[in-house]
């Protein structure tokens, strides 16, 4: 398991399926991914692994991604959120008998987030 700040996805998905398979990473959490819905998950697959994403949708920036091996019993739980100031996607693992529950996340630190934040306490 690893994380990254990707700091924009899209332009880096050649080195990063580099990187996956190199290092034989099973999952990857990425934090601003700087992805909006207007960029298909074709664009940022990866062989053998499943991606799971949150697009940050009201400004540029922020974001958060899984990609996790076909290998790796699990299930996208959600990824629904309190606020507009948290990205995050869940992800339950299935492993011999455990099941960790993995999320990754992103708080927007703009001053308007952040009281949006506040205000949802």
């Amino acid at each position: 398991m690893a994380h990254l700040n990707i700091r924009s996805l899209l332009p880096k998905v050649a080195e990063l399926q580099c990187i996956l398979f190199t290092c034989d990473i099973d999952v990857l959490s990425l934090s601003e991914t700087f992805l909006t819905d207007n960029i298909a998950d074709e664009c940022l697959s990866v062989p053998g692994y499943k991606l799971y994403r949150n697009d940050r949708d009201s400004r540029h920036g922020g974001g958060v991604a899984v990609y996790i091996k076909d290998t790796i019993l699990h299930t996208f739980l959600s990824d629904a959120q309190s606020s507009t100031a948290i990205e995050v996607c869940w992800v339950k693992l299935h492993e011999r008998g455990k099941n960790p529950l993995l999320y990754v996340q992103y708080i927007d630190h703009h001053p308007r987030a952040v009281s949006t934040l506040k205000h949802h306490r």
